[in-house]
């Protein structure tokens, strides 16, 4: 009982990974490669439940500090992997990877951290 509670602990205090989303349509990405890259240069997005093609799925980038969001051009879609080029005008400094449902920009997978570089 106390390892359960533990865990818990963990869990609510953002220590402890959580599982993927049991939701049918649920996204997860579980890395990105590289950790560190270039403006313009490509990006490998790996997790699960992405879908055949990309249909109405937006992969983008935001901005940590100001939110800014970049949309990213995908050149390959699979159910576990995407390849994605980032924009050439990306400023250098921390950013959360994710994937919109859609074009409503209000629900997404998870996000993973990435780090543009000059």
């Amino acid at each position: 009982m106390k390892r359960i509670v533990g865990v818990g602990l963990l869990v609510l205090l953002g220590l402890a990974p959580l599982a993927a989303p049991a939701s049918a349509a649920g996204m997860w990405i579980e890395r990105v490669w590289p950790r560190e890259v270039q403006p313009g240069r490509t990006l490998h997005i790996y997790g699960d439940h992405f879908g055949r093609s990309r249909g109405g799925r937006i992969p983008a980038m935001i901005r940590s500090g100001n939110g800014r969001t970049f949309r990213l051009r995908t050149s390959s879609w699979s159910r576990r992997h995407i390849v994605a080029e980032l924009p050439d005008r990306l400023g250098p400094g921390g950013y959360r990877v994710l994937i919109y449902y859609d074009d409503s920009y209000t629900t997404s997978s998870n996000v993973v951290r990435v780090e543009v570089t000059p």
